[in-house]
């Protein structure tokens, strides 16, 4: 199991790494990373048995799915939010003007069964993930208008 996980993740990586990206033709991660900004949480319902991190990865994230997001009644992940995982979307290291609020500069910071807490970049993870499901949680107030509706005008 481990081998075979390991080996999907390299693929992957290569898979995401030799990409080749067309012009003002957009991928469902690259819209996602449009609509985050700094401080939204991002909710992962990962599928355990891709967990390239190892043996601990797996248990962690049987362990989160058993005791935190149990469905005794049938009901799918999706509606019940069986989201073991979570990430916070926080800025790159880019010091650029308005590089705060480039949807290129973001990165997402989470914690790792064997590394810690790791930041990488947004549109990278997302690209690596193998998640069944992934849902953008805005940090907002009722009423506020966030930071893209200003700057556009909205």
């Amino acid at each position: 199991w481990s081998h075979s996980a390991r080996k999907e993740r390299a693929e992957r990586e290569h898979e995401v790494a030799t990409r080749i990206r067309i012009p003002s033709v957009q991928t469902i991660d690259d819209l996602m990373v449009e609509k985050c900004q700094p401080g939204d949480v991002i909710l992962f319902d990962r599928r355990c048995e891709c967990c390239a991190a190892g043996f601990s990865a797996a248990l962690g994230c049987l362990l989160g799915k058993t005791i935190l997001c149990d469905e005794e009644d049938g009901t799918r992940s999706v509606e019940r939010g069986s989201y073991e995982h979570c990430g916070v979307v926080v800025p790159g290291l880019s010091d650029a003007p308005g590089a705060q609020h480039d949807p290129s500069n973001l990165c997402l910071l989470e914690a790792t069964s064997g590394n810690g807490i790791v930041c990488r970049p947004l549109l990278t993870r997302l690209e690596m993930s193998r998640s069944r499901s992934v849902m953008l949680l805005p940090l907002s107030c009722p009423g506020e208008h966030r930071q893209q509706d200003v700057i556009t005008g909205l």
